[in-house]
Protein backbone atom coordinates (compact mmCIF):
# COMPACT_ATOMS: atom_id res chain seq x y z
CA UNK A 1 0.00 0.00 0.00
CA UNK A 2 1.40 3.59 -0.66
CA UNK A 3 2.40 5.91 1.87
CA UNK A 4 -0.88 8.22 3.38
CA UNK A 5 -0.85 10.98 5.84
CA UNK A 6 2.16 12.82 3.63
CA UNK A 7 2.16 16.53 4.94
CA UNK A 8 3.52 19.70 2.44
CA UNK A 9 6.87 20.59 2.67
CA UNK A 10 7.56 23.94 5.47
CA UNK A 11 9.19 26.83 3.48
CA UNK A 12 11.69 29.48 5.31
CA UNK A 13 12.63 32.22 3.02
CA UNK A 14 16.24 32.35 3.07
CA UNK A 15 16.63 36.13 0.93
CA UNK A 16 15.33 36.92 -2.17
CA UNK A 17 16.85 34.19 -4.50
CA UNK A 18 16.40 31.27 -2.11
CA UNK A 19 14.52 29.20 0.41
CA UNK A 20 15.25 26.28 2.76
CA UNK A 21 12.79 23.60 2.25
CA UNK A 22 11.91 21.19 5.34
CA UNK A 23 9.38 17.84 4.93
CA UNK A 24 8.44 15.15 7.34
CA UNK A 25 7.76 11.64 7.12
CA UNK A 26 3.85 10.51 6.06
CA UNK A 27 1.99 9.51 9.45
CA UNK A 28 1.08 6.31 8.01
CA UNK A 29 4.42 5.14 6.03
CA UNK A 30 2.81 1.60 4.97
CA UNK A 31 5.87 0.23 4.39
CA UNK A 32 9.52 1.04 4.19
CA UNK A 33 10.14 4.59 2.78
CA UNK A 34 12.71 4.72 -0.34
CA UNK A 35 12.75 8.03 -1.68
CA UNK A 36 11.45 11.34 -1.18
CA UNK A 37 10.87 14.06 -4.20
CA UNK A 38 10.32 17.62 -4.05
CA UNK A 39 8.18 19.45 -7.33
CA UNK A 40 8.02 23.14 -7.74
CA UNK A 41 6.09 25.36 -10.37
CA UNK A 42 5.12 28.33 -11.03
CA UNK A 43 2.69 30.45 -13.32
CA UNK A 44 5.50 30.19 -16.11
CA UNK A 45 6.84 26.98 -15.76
CA UNK A 46 4.62 23.51 -15.53
CA UNK A 47 6.20 21.12 -12.53
CA UNK A 48 9.46 20.34 -12.08
CA UNK A 49 11.54 17.64 -9.87
CA UNK A 50 14.32 19.49 -7.97
CA UNK A 51 15.11 17.47 -5.40
CA UNK A 52 14.84 13.56 -4.97
CA UNK A 53 16.72 12.03 -2.37
CA UNK A 54 16.81 9.32 0.28
CA UNK A 55 15.15 8.39 3.05
CA UNK A 56 17.15 10.15 5.94
CA UNK A 57 17.17 13.31 4.58
CA UNK A 58 14.35 16.11 5.42
CA UNK A 59 15.78 19.29 4.26
CA UNK A 60 17.05 20.95 0.70
CA UNK A 61 18.08 24.43 -0.18
CA UNK A 62 16.39 25.51 -3.65
CA UNK A 63 18.93 28.79 -4.60
CA UNK A 64 17.06 28.84 -8.14
CA UNK A 65 14.07 31.10 -7.37
CA UNK A 66 13.83 34.77 -8.30
CA UNK A 67 12.75 37.80 -6.54
CA UNK A 68 8.80 38.69 -6.37
CA UNK A 69 7.56 35.23 -8.20
CA UNK A 70 5.38 32.98 -6.52
CA UNK A 71 5.88 29.45 -6.17
CA UNK A 72 4.35 26.55 -5.52
CA UNK A 73 5.97 23.33 -3.94
CA UNK A 74 4.82 19.38 -3.15
CA UNK A 75 6.39 16.84 -1.81
CA UNK A 76 6.08 13.27 -3.00
CA UNK A 77 6.94 9.87 -1.21
CA UNK A 78 7.41 6.11 -2.20
CA UNK A 79 7.76 3.35 -1.13
CA UNK A 80 7.73 -0.23 -2.68
CA UNK A 81 4.09 -0.39 -3.52
CA UNK A 82 3.83 3.16 -4.78
CA UNK A 83 4.08 7.33 -4.25
CA UNK A 84 2.02 9.33 -2.68
CA UNK A 85 1.81 13.32 -3.03
CA UNK A 86 1.34 16.22 -0.22
CA UNK A 87 -1.33 19.42 -1.31
CA UNK A 88 0.29 22.45 -2.92
CA UNK A 89 2.11 24.76 -0.88
CA UNK A 90 2.73 28.43 -1.84
CA UNK A 91 5.54 30.68 -1.66
CA UNK A 92 6.05 34.19 -3.14
CA UNK A 93 9.55 35.33 -3.18
CA UNK A 94 10.29 39.59 -1.80
CA UNK A 95 11.91 42.01 -4.64
CA UNK A 96 14.56 42.18 -1.68
CA UNK A 97 15.38 41.53 1.83
CA UNK A 98 18.36 42.77 4.62
CA UNK A 99 21.53 42.68 3.12
CA UNK A 100 22.66 40.57 6.28
CA UNK A 101 20.84 39.23 9.47
CA UNK A 102 22.85 38.90 12.94
CA UNK A 103 23.00 35.67 14.48
CA UNK A 104 21.32 34.53 17.81
CA UNK A 105 24.29 35.14 20.52
CA UNK A 106 22.42 33.45 23.19
CA UNK A 107 19.96 30.56 23.71
CA UNK A 108 19.58 29.77 26.84
CA UNK A 109 16.46 28.00 28.99
CA UNK A 110 15.09 29.83 31.69
CA UNK A 111 13.02 27.35 33.42
CA UNK A 112 10.77 24.50 32.14
CA UNK A 113 8.50 26.79 29.88
CA UNK A 114 10.90 29.61 28.65
CA UNK A 115 13.90 30.39 26.98
CA UNK A 116 16.12 33.85 26.57
CA UNK A 117 17.58 34.73 23.35
CA UNK A 118 19.61 37.73 22.24
CA UNK A 119 21.54 38.89 19.02
CA UNK A 120 23.75 42.18 18.24
CA UNK A 121 22.20 45.19 17.15
CA UNK A 122 23.17 45.86 12.85
CA UNK A 123 24.51 49.89 12.59
CA UNK A 124 22.80 51.69 9.99
CA UNK A 125 20.38 49.07 9.13
CA UNK A 126 17.07 48.93 7.39
CA UNK A 127 15.46 46.51 9.25
CA UNK A 128 12.34 47.51 11.38
CA UNK A 129 11.55 43.95 12.61
CA UNK A 130 13.20 41.08 14.10
CA UNK A 131 11.70 37.49 14.30
CA UNK A 132 12.75 34.53 16.60
CA UNK A 133 11.50 31.38 14.28
CA UNK A 134 11.29 28.44 16.30
CA UNK A 135 10.79 24.71 15.83
CA UNK A 136 10.49 25.58 12.08
CA UNK A 137 12.01 22.31 11.03
CA UNK A 138 9.80 20.32 13.14
CA UNK A 139 5.85 19.02 12.26
CA UNK A 140 4.13 21.46 15.26
CA UNK A 141 2.87 24.77 13.99
CA UNK A 142 5.85 27.02 13.45
CA UNK A 143 6.03 29.93 16.05
CA UNK A 144 6.98 33.56 15.09
CA UNK A 145 8.20 35.11 17.90
CA UNK A 146 8.51 39.45 16.89
CA UNK A 147 10.77 41.85 18.38
CA UNK A 148 11.44 45.46 17.46
CA UNK A 149 14.40 47.11 15.43
CA UNK A 150 15.55 48.50 18.84
CA UNK A 151 15.27 45.06 20.71
CA UNK A 152 18.18 42.61 20.81
CA UNK A 153 16.59 40.08 23.10
CA UNK A 154 13.63 38.32 23.79
CA UNK A 155 12.14 35.70 26.54
CA UNK A 156 9.77 33.20 25.02
CA UNK A 157 7.69 31.48 27.36
CA UNK A 158 4.68 28.97 27.57
CA UNK A 159 7.28 25.97 25.79
CA UNK A 160 6.66 22.60 26.77
CA UNK A 161 9.02 21.27 29.64
CA UNK A 162 12.32 19.06 28.59
CA UNK A 163 11.69 19.83 24.87
CA UNK A 164 14.14 20.11 22.40
CA UNK A 165 13.83 23.85 20.90
CA UNK A 166 15.76 25.46 17.67
CA UNK A 167 15.59 29.00 16.64
CA UNK A 168 16.86 31.17 13.56
CA UNK A 169 16.70 35.18 13.35
CA UNK A 170 14.61 36.66 10.85
CA UNK A 171 14.73 39.89 10.05
CA UNK A 172 12.61 42.25 7.75
CA UNK A 173 12.33 45.79 5.58
CA UNK A 174 9.69 48.07 5.73
CA UNK A 175 7.83 48.37 3.15
CA UNK A 176 8.59 45.76 1.29
CA UNK A 177 6.02 42.85 1.01
CA UNK A 178 7.81 39.52 2.37
CA UNK A 179 10.74 41.40 2.84
CA UNK A 180 12.27 38.93 5.46
CA UNK A 181 15.96 37.37 5.07
CA UNK A 182 16.39 34.65 7.66
CA UNK A 183 19.88 33.77 9.56
CA UNK A 184 21.17 30.41 8.16
CA UNK A 185 22.50 29.64 11.48
CA UNK A 186 20.35 27.87 14.00
CA UNK A 187 20.56 27.25 17.46
CA UNK A 188 19.42 24.70 20.03
CA UNK A 189 18.46 24.52 23.65
CA UNK A 190 16.18 22.19 25.79
CA UNK A 191 13.92 23.30 28.67
CA UNK A 192 14.15 22.33 32.12
CA UNK A 193 12.18 19.44 33.55
CA UNK A 194 8.99 19.91 35.36
CA UNK A 195 7.06 17.18 37.36
CA UNK A 196 5.41 14.41 34.91
CA UNK A 197 2.22 14.20 34.31
CA UNK A 198 -0.88 12.35 33.42
CA UNK A 199 0.48 8.34 34.13
CA UNK A 200 -1.44 6.06 32.60
CA UNK A 201 -2.95 3.35 35.02
CA UNK A 202 -1.07 -0.22 34.40
CA UNK A 203 -2.02 -2.82 32.73
CA UNK A 204 -2.71 -5.72 34.57
CA UNK A 205 -2.57 -9.39 33.72
CA UNK A 206 -3.04 -12.64 36.46
CA UNK A 207 -1.18 -15.75 35.34
CA UNK A 208 -1.62 -17.77 38.76
CA UNK A 209 -3.02 -17.58 42.17
CA UNK A 210 -0.41 -15.75 43.84
CA UNK A 211 0.80 -14.08 40.19
CA UNK A 212 -0.49 -10.38 38.61
CA UNK A 213 1.72 -9.18 35.49
CA UNK A 214 2.01 -5.66 35.93
CA UNK A 215 2.98 -3.33 32.57
CA UNK A 216 2.78 0.32 32.00
CA UNK A 217 3.79 3.27 29.55
CA UNK A 218 5.63 6.10 30.51
CA UNK A 219 3.44 9.32 31.60
CA UNK A 220 1.64 11.24 28.52
CA UNK A 221 4.15 14.01 29.70
CA UNK A 222 7.25 12.69 31.11
CA UNK A 223 8.29 16.19 31.27
CA UNK A 224 11.60 14.93 31.96
CA UNK A 225 13.92 11.68 32.22
CA UNK A 226 12.04 9.06 34.41
CA UNK A 227 14.16 7.96 36.90
CA UNK A 228 11.94 4.91 38.72
CA UNK A 229 8.76 4.09 38.80
CA UNK A 230 7.09 2.87 42.41
CA UNK A 231 4.33 0.32 42.44
CA UNK A 232 1.53 0.37 45.02
CA UNK A 233 -1.11 -2.34 45.39
CA UNK A 234 -3.67 -2.21 47.52
CA UNK A 235 -6.79 -5.03 48.00
CA UNK A 236 -10.19 -3.96 46.80
CA UNK A 237 -12.55 -2.93 49.31
CA UNK A 238 -15.97 -0.59 49.04
CA UNK A 239 -15.79 1.58 52.26
CA UNK A 240 -14.52 4.89 51.63
CA UNK A 241 -11.77 4.56 54.08
CA UNK A 242 -10.50 1.65 52.09
CA UNK A 243 -10.53 3.60 48.77
CA UNK A 244 -8.25 6.63 50.54
CA UNK A 245 -5.79 4.53 51.47
CA UNK A 246 -2.24 4.76 49.63
CA UNK A 247 -1.75 1.18 49.68
CA UNK A 248 1.57 -0.81 50.34
CA UNK A 249 4.60 -0.42 48.11
CA UNK A 250 5.85 -3.51 46.78
CA UNK A 251 8.56 -2.49 44.42
CA UNK A 252 10.78 0.73 42.98
CA UNK A 253 11.97 -0.14 39.46
CA UNK A 254 14.74 1.74 37.42
CA UNK A 255 12.31 4.46 35.03
CA UNK A 256 13.42 2.26 31.43
CA UNK A 257 11.37 -0.43 32.63
CA UNK A 258 7.64 -1.07 31.89
CA UNK A 259 6.78 -4.12 33.43
CA UNK A 260 6.75 -5.99 36.86
CA UNK A 261 5.78 -9.46 37.99
CA UNK A 262 3.90 -9.40 41.52
CA UNK A 263 4.47 -12.70 42.74
CA UNK A 264 4.54 -14.46 45.95
CA UNK A 265 2.52 -15.76 49.46
CA UNK A 266 1.20 -12.48 50.51
CA UNK A 267 -0.95 -12.80 47.25
CA UNK A 268 -4.33 -14.86 47.67
CA UNK A 269 -6.02 -16.66 44.72
CA UNK A 270 -9.09 -15.16 43.83
CA UNK A 271 -9.01 -11.96 45.04
CA UNK A 272 -9.37 -8.58 43.75
CA UNK A 273 -6.55 -6.31 44.19
CA UNK A 274 -5.97 -2.67 42.99
CA UNK A 275 -2.50 -1.78 41.36
CA UNK A 276 -0.94 2.08 40.72
CA UNK A 277 1.52 3.20 39.46
CA UNK A 278 3.71 6.66 39.96
CA UNK A 279 6.60 7.97 37.55
CA UNK A 280 9.32 10.09 39.37
CA UNK A 281 12.00 12.45 37.77
CA UNK A 282 14.09 15.31 39.31
CA UNK A 283 11.41 17.60 39.73
CA UNK A 284 8.34 15.74 41.03
CA UNK A 285 5.79 12.52 40.44
CA UNK A 286 2.73 11.94 39.03
CA UNK A 287 0.65 8.93 40.07
CA UNK A 288 -1.70 6.76 37.89
CA UNK A 289 -5.10 5.49 38.61
CA UNK A 290 -6.07 2.62 40.53
CA UNK A 291 -7.18 -0.08 38.04
CA UNK A 292 -7.91 -3.63 39.41
CA UNK A 293 -7.29 -7.15 38.64
CA UNK A 294 -8.57 -10.63 40.36
CA UNK A 295 -6.43 -13.23 41.29
CA UNK A 296 -7.02 -16.95 39.64
CA UNK A 297 -8.55 -19.26 41.51
CA UNK A 298 -6.97 -22.21 43.49
CA UNK A 299 -8.05 -24.93 45.49
CA UNK A 300 -10.31 -24.15 48.29
CA UNK A 301 -8.00 -24.18 51.57
CA UNK A 302 -9.78 -25.04 55.77
CA UNK A 303 -12.75 -26.81 55.30
CA UNK A 304 -13.84 -28.03 58.53
CA UNK A 305 -15.28 -31.45 59.71
CA UNK A 306 -18.98 -31.41 58.96
CA UNK A 307 -21.61 -31.93 62.22
CA UNK A 308 -23.32 -34.68 62.85
CA UNK A 309 -27.47 -34.23 64.39
CA UNK A 310 -31.05 -35.63 64.37
CA UNK A 311 -29.33 -39.10 63.85
CA UNK A 312 -32.38 -41.48 63.16
CA UNK A 313 -32.27 -45.35 62.40
CA UNK A 314 -32.44 -44.43 58.26
CA UNK A 315 -31.16 -40.99 57.92
CA UNK A 316 -29.20 -38.56 59.58
CA UNK A 317 -28.75 -34.50 58.94
CA UNK A 318 -25.62 -32.66 58.56
CA UNK A 319 -24.26 -29.18 58.41
CA UNK A 320 -21.25 -27.16 57.55
CA UNK A 321 -19.52 -24.23 56.78
CA UNK A 322 -17.41 -23.09 53.82
CA UNK A 323 -13.86 -23.43 53.61
CA UNK A 324 -12.09 -20.57 55.52
CA UNK A 325 -10.27 -20.28 52.29
CA UNK A 326 -12.30 -20.73 48.87
CA UNK A 327 -9.90 -19.78 46.69
CA UNK A 328 -12.30 -18.93 44.15
CA UNK A 329 -15.88 -19.71 43.50
CA UNK A 330 -17.86 -22.46 44.84
CA UNK A 331 -19.05 -25.06 42.34
CA UNK A 332 -20.42 -27.94 44.57
CA UNK A 333 -20.06 -29.45 47.44
CA UNK A 334 -19.71 -33.85 47.84
CA UNK A 335 -20.68 -34.99 50.60
CA UNK A 336 -19.14 -38.01 51.28
CA UNK A 337 -20.06 -40.88 53.72
CA UNK A 338 -20.22 -44.74 54.59
CA UNK A 339 -19.85 -47.60 56.81
CA UNK A 340 -16.67 -47.67 59.27
CA UNK A 341 -14.94 -51.27 59.12
CA UNK A 342 -13.13 -52.70 62.10
CA UNK A 343 -9.70 -52.16 60.22
CA UNK A 344 -10.81 -48.42 60.51
CA UNK A 345 -11.44 -48.31 56.62
CA UNK A 346 -14.90 -46.84 55.09
CA UNK A 347 -16.79 -49.17 53.25
CA UNK A 348 -19.99 -48.80 51.41
CA UNK A 349 -18.70 -45.45 50.22
CA UNK A 350 -21.57 -43.31 48.62
CA UNK A 351 -21.46 -39.26 47.40
CA UNK A 352 -23.95 -37.14 47.69
CA UNK A 353 -23.89 -33.82 45.45
CA UNK A 354 -25.48 -30.60 47.08
CA UNK A 355 -25.29 -26.75 46.05
CA UNK A 356 -22.32 -24.31 46.31
CA UNK A 357 -25.41 -22.52 48.29
CA UNK A 358 -26.27 -25.63 50.86
CA UNK A 359 -25.17 -25.51 54.13
CA UNK A 360 -26.97 -28.34 55.25
CA UNK A 361 -28.91 -31.53 54.24
CA UNK A 362 -30.89 -34.35 55.53
CA UNK A 363 -28.98 -37.89 54.08
CA UNK A 364 -30.91 -40.82 54.23
CA UNK A 365 -30.75 -44.69 53.50
CA UNK A 366 -27.98 -45.63 55.75
CA UNK A 367 -28.09 -48.80 58.01
CA UNK A 368 -29.59 -49.15 61.46
CA UNK A 369 -27.46 -49.24 64.47
CA UNK A 370 -24.25 -48.66 62.42
CA UNK A 371 -21.22 -47.10 62.88
CA UNK A 372 -20.64 -44.42 59.99
CA UNK A 373 -18.54 -41.15 58.86
CA UNK A 374 -19.07 -38.62 56.74
CA UNK A 375 -17.02 -35.79 55.53
CA UNK A 376 -17.68 -32.77 53.23
CA UNK A 377 -15.57 -32.01 49.85
CA UNK A 378 -15.68 -28.72 48.12
CA UNK A 379 -15.36 -27.78 44.31
CA UNK A 380 -14.24 -24.66 42.46
CA UNK A 381 -12.90 -24.79 39.24
CA UNK A 382 -9.60 -25.32 40.37
CA UNK A 383 -9.65 -28.07 42.56
CA UNK A 384 -11.00 -29.82 45.63
CA UNK A 385 -10.46 -29.30 49.52
CA UNK A 386 -12.11 -32.53 51.84
CA UNK A 387 -12.44 -32.44 55.81
CA UNK A 388 -12.01 -34.79 58.28
CA UNK A 389 -14.23 -37.32 59.17
CA UNK A 390 -17.04 -37.08 61.45
CA UNK A 391 -18.23 -40.24 63.15
CA UNK A 392 -21.84 -41.08 64.53
CA UNK A 393 -23.65 -44.43 64.78
CA UNK A 394 -27.37 -44.65 63.72
CA UNK A 395 -30.20 -45.56 65.94
CA UNK A 396 -31.21 -49.29 66.74
CA UNK A 397 -34.22 -50.47 64.08
CA UNK A 398 -36.31 -53.99 63.84
CA UNK A 399 -34.28 -56.50 63.20
CA UNK A 400 -34.15 -57.68 59.31
CA UNK A 401 -33.17 -60.54 56.96
CA UNK A 402 -34.40 -63.11 59.35
CA UNK A 403 -33.59 -66.75 57.77
CA UNK A 404 -35.36 -69.85 57.69
CA UNK A 405 -35.26 -71.75 60.77
CA UNK A 406 -33.63 -75.06 60.86
CA UNK A 407 -35.95 -78.03 62.04
CA UNK A 408 -34.15 -81.33 63.11
CA UNK A 409 -36.81 -84.41 63.85
CA UNK A 410 -36.57 -86.41 66.56
CA UNK A 411 -37.45 -90.18 66.20
CA UNK A 412 -40.98 -90.88 67.54
CA UNK A 413 -42.32 -87.92 66.31
CA UNK A 414 -43.12 -86.29 69.22
CA UNK A 415 -40.36 -83.56 69.36
CA UNK A 416 -38.23 -81.51 66.55
CA UNK A 417 -34.76 -79.52 67.59
CA UNK A 418 -35.41 -76.26 66.43
CA UNK A 419 -32.31 -73.97 65.84
CA UNK A 420 -31.81 -70.43 64.33
CA UNK A 421 -29.25 -67.81 63.05
CA UNK A 422 -28.69 -64.55 63.82
CA UNK A 423 -30.71 -62.04 61.56
CA UNK A 424 -28.32 -60.89 58.73
CA UNK A 425 -28.79 -57.30 60.21
CA UNK A 426 -29.77 -57.02 63.51
CA UNK A 427 -29.84 -53.43 63.76
CA UNK A 428 -28.98 -53.50 66.83
CA UNK A 429 -28.73 -55.68 69.99
CA UNK A 430 -31.08 -58.68 70.21
CA UNK A 431 -33.13 -58.56 73.51
CA UNK A 432 -34.13 -62.03 72.43
CA UNK A 433 -36.02 -64.41 70.35
CA UNK A 434 -39.48 -65.72 70.45
CA UNK A 435 -40.72 -68.79 68.73
CA UNK A 436 -44.16 -69.38 67.59
CA UNK A 437 -46.23 -72.30 66.63
CA UNK A 438 -49.57 -72.47 64.86
CA UNK A 439 -51.78 -74.62 67.29
CA UNK A 440 -50.19 -72.39 70.61
CA UNK A 441 -52.25 -69.36 69.77
CA UNK A 442 -50.45 -66.04 70.72
CA UNK A 443 -48.42 -67.27 73.08
CA UNK A 444 -45.09 -68.23 72.60
CA UNK A 445 -43.47 -71.84 73.14
CA UNK A 446 -40.07 -70.41 73.33
CA UNK A 447 -38.64 -66.86 74.90
CA UNK A 448 -35.23 -66.56 75.36
CA UNK A 449 -32.00 -65.89 73.55
CA UNK A 450 -30.27 -68.66 72.86
CA UNK A 451 -30.55 -69.80 69.18
CA UNK A 452 -32.47 -73.53 69.43
CA UNK A 453 -34.89 -75.35 72.12
CA UNK A 454 -36.70 -78.72 71.88
CA UNK A 455 -40.04 -78.55 70.69
CA UNK A 456 -41.85 -81.14 72.57
CA UNK A 457 -45.37 -81.96 72.62
CA UNK A 458 -45.61 -82.99 69.39
CA UNK A 459 -48.20 -85.83 67.29
CA UNK A 460 -46.23 -88.23 65.09
CA UNK A 461 -46.87 -87.50 61.75
CA UNK A 462 -48.29 -83.97 61.99
CA UNK A 463 -48.06 -81.18 60.21
CA UNK A 464 -47.18 -78.08 62.42
CA UNK A 465 -46.39 -74.20 61.68
CA UNK A 466 -43.44 -72.70 63.12
CA UNK A 467 -42.62 -68.62 63.53
CA UNK A 468 -39.67 -66.78 64.44
CA UNK A 469 -39.90 -63.33 66.17
CA UNK A 470 -36.18 -60.77 66.86
CA UNK A 471 -36.77 -58.12 68.87
CA UNK A 472 -34.44 -55.25 69.59
CA UNK A 473 -35.03 -51.99 71.53
CA UNK A 474 -36.64 -50.38 68.45
CA UNK A 475 -39.17 -53.30 67.53
CA UNK A 476 -39.44 -57.11 66.80
CA UNK A 477 -39.45 -58.59 63.44
CA UNK A 478 -41.01 -61.94 62.23
CA UNK A 479 -39.98 -64.69 59.92
CA UNK A 480 -42.16 -65.63 57.67
CA UNK A 481 -44.85 -69.48 58.66
CA UNK A 482 -42.44 -72.40 58.16
CA UNK A 483 -44.52 -75.76 57.75
CA UNK A 484 -42.87 -79.48 58.76
CA UNK A 485 -44.17 -82.76 59.52
CA UNK A 486 -42.92 -85.03 62.28
CA UNK A 487 -41.82 -88.05 62.04
CA UNK A 488 -44.04 -91.46 61.99
CA UNK A 489 -44.63 -93.69 65.05
CA UNK A 490 -46.70 -96.69 65.29
CA UNK A 491 -49.96 -96.58 65.26
CA UNK A 492 -52.05 -96.18 68.25
CA UNK A 493 -55.61 -97.07 69.81
CA UNK A 494 -56.03 -99.95 67.41
CA UNK A 495 -59.15 -101.80 68.11
CA UNK A 496 -59.74 -106.21 68.29
CA UNK A 497 -60.78 -107.85 65.87
CA UNK A 498 -64.24 -108.91 66.30
CA UNK A 499 -65.49 -112.18 64.77
CA UNK A 500 -68.76 -112.23 62.72
CA UNK A 501 -69.59 -115.02 61.12
CA UNK A 502 -68.28 -119.02 62.94
CA UNK A 503 -69.30 -122.57 62.37
CA UNK A 504 -67.43 -125.93 62.47
CA UNK A 505 -64.93 -124.85 59.52
CA UNK A 506 -64.69 -120.92 59.32
CA UNK A 507 -64.57 -117.87 60.87
CA UNK A 508 -65.65 -114.60 59.60
CA UNK A 509 -63.11 -112.07 61.26
CA UNK A 510 -63.38 -108.26 60.61
CA UNK A 511 -61.46 -105.07 61.81
CA UNK A 512 -61.42 -101.50 61.14
CA UNK A 513 -58.78 -98.63 60.66
CA UNK A 514 -56.62 -97.69 63.92
CA UNK A 515 -57.70 -95.03 66.18
CA UNK A 516 -54.59 -93.06 65.50
CA UNK A 517 -52.89 -94.34 62.58
CA UNK A 518 -49.32 -91.99 63.18
CA UNK A 519 -48.04 -92.45 59.86
CA UNK A 520 -49.08 -93.83 56.61
CA UNK A 521 -50.63 -97.55 57.24
CA UNK A 522 -48.52 -99.62 54.55
CA UNK A 523 -50.26 -102.99 55.37
CA UNK A 524 -52.28 -105.48 57.77
CA UNK A 525 -51.10 -108.73 59.30
CA UNK A 526 -54.11 -110.91 60.68
CA UNK A 527 -52.26 -113.53 63.46
CA UNK A 528 -53.78 -116.45 64.72
CA UNK A 529 -52.69 -118.88 67.63
CA UNK A 530 -54.54 -121.86 68.53
CA UNK A 531 -55.04 -123.25 72.32
CA UNK A 532 -54.71 -126.87 72.34
CA UNK A 533 -56.29 -128.65 75.64
CA UNK A 534 -53.78 -130.27 78.18
CA UNK A 535 -54.32 -132.20 81.59
CA UNK A 536 -53.24 -130.41 84.57
CA UNK A 537 -51.15 -132.08 87.65
CA UNK A 538 -55.39 -131.01 89.67
CA UNK A 539 -56.84 -133.59 87.14
CA UNK A 540 -58.31 -130.85 85.42
CA UNK A 541 -57.49 -129.80 81.72
CA UNK A 542 -55.32 -127.29 80.62
CA UNK A 543 -54.31 -125.94 77.07
CA UNK A 544 -51.00 -124.87 76.43
CA UNK A 545 -49.96 -121.91 74.07
CA UNK A 546 -48.32 -122.30 71.07
CA UNK A 547 -47.03 -119.73 68.54
CA UNK A 548 -48.75 -117.40 66.56
CA UNK A 549 -48.93 -117.90 62.56
CA UNK A 550 -50.05 -115.11 60.16
CA UNK A 551 -52.92 -116.18 58.12
CA UNK A 552 -53.53 -113.10 56.25
CA UNK A 553 -51.79 -109.76 54.71
CA UNK A 554 -52.96 -107.15 52.45
CA UNK A 555 -51.17 -104.13 51.23
CA UNK A 556 -54.32 -102.36 50.25
CA UNK A 557 -55.06 -99.71 53.11
CA UNK A 558 -56.82 -97.76 51.57
CA UNK A 559 -60.58 -98.94 53.07
CA UNK A 560 -61.65 -98.32 56.79
CA UNK A 561 -63.75 -101.49 57.48
CA UNK A 562 -61.74 -104.93 56.91
CA UNK A 563 -62.53 -108.46 57.04
CA UNK A 564 -61.26 -111.98 56.28
CA UNK A 565 -62.75 -115.98 56.00
CA UNK A 566 -60.67 -118.10 57.89
CA UNK A 567 -61.58 -122.02 56.60
CA UNK A 568 -58.32 -123.19 58.41
CA UNK A 569 -59.86 -123.80 61.40
CA UNK A 570 -60.40 -126.99 63.62
CA UNK A 571 -63.86 -127.84 64.77
CA UNK A 572 -64.45 -127.10 68.56
CA UNK A 573 -61.53 -125.92 68.62
CA UNK A 574 -60.38 -122.55 70.14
Amino acid sequence: MCPAGVKEPRIIVVNSSAVDIYWFEPTDPNGLILTYGLYRSSSATVSILIYSGPPDVFTTLDATVKPGVQYRYLLEVGNAAGATNSSWVVVTMPEATPASVPAITNFTALSSESVYVAWDQLPNSSIDQYRVLINFESLTRRSEWPASSSTTSLVIAGLRPYSWYSARLQACIRGVPNGCRTNPVSERVRTWEAPPQDQPPPVLTSTGPTTVIISWRPPVSPNGLILHYRIRRREQSHSSTSRSEPGLLINVVNGSVGTFTNVGIDLRPFTVYEYSVTAVNSEGETTSNWTDVRTLEAAPQGMLPPVVSTVGRYTFFVSFEPPSRPNGQILKYELEYGVVKASHGIGDHRTLYVSATTRNTSVSGVQPHTNHSVRVRVVNSAGSAVSGWTNFTTLPASPSGLGAMSIELVTGGRSAIVSWSAPAQPNGRILNYAVYTDTAGNAPVYDGVNLQFELVGLEPYTEYGVQLKACTVAGCTRSPWQQFTTLQAPPANGRKPSIGFVNDSAVLIAWSRPGLTFGNILSYELLRRTLPAAASFSGKMRRSVVQQETIYTTTDTTSSYFTYLDTAVLPFTR
